[in-house]
């Protein structure tokens, strides 16, 4: 009973690409598992957002019934996307929640609420940008 409780958080960690020692395995494994590259062929990802070409999706990931993770790499600093994502979640009907970090954008409405986050990795050339977005209970 034990090992079964110790191996659900190495799941999770590998689940969420988390864990160092599964490094480009892990992330390989995530990549041929993901479905189309473009966040519009994903039915949870708010409407209007778009990436920027070209991108390379690392994980797509479905975590339990409520949360949705999707990371991509880019080579180019993503940071000049933020207004046009933040306008396309506004026109979605989402609120966005102002916060000092200009490297996220956080936003949510009745059923769900999600972060559109950017950031460098050592294991990656270029940026990172992942979305999530978490149903809320109801």
């Amino acid at each position: 009973m034990k090992s079964i409780i110790a191996a659900i958080p190495l799941v999770l960690l590998v689940a969420c690409g988390q864990d160092s020692e599964a490094g480009s395995e892990s992330k390989a494994e995530a990549v041929k598992m993901t479905a189309p590259s473009e966040p519009e062929g994903r039915d949870w990802v708010p409407a209007g957002l778009t990436l920027p070409q070209p991108h390379e999706v690392l994980q797509d990931a479905r975590l339990g019934s409520r949360i949705r993770l999707l990371q991509v790499s880019v080579k180019a600093d993503p940071a000049s996307e933020f207004p046009r994502w933040k306008s396309a979640l506004e026109a979605a009907g989402y609120k966005i929640q102002d916060v000092a970090d200009t490297s996220r954008l956080l936003f949510s409405n009745d059923k769900e609420e999600g972060q559109i986050a950017v950031s460098q990795h050592p294991e990656v050339d270029g940026y990172v940008i992942q979305i999530d977005i978490s149903r809320k209970s109801q």
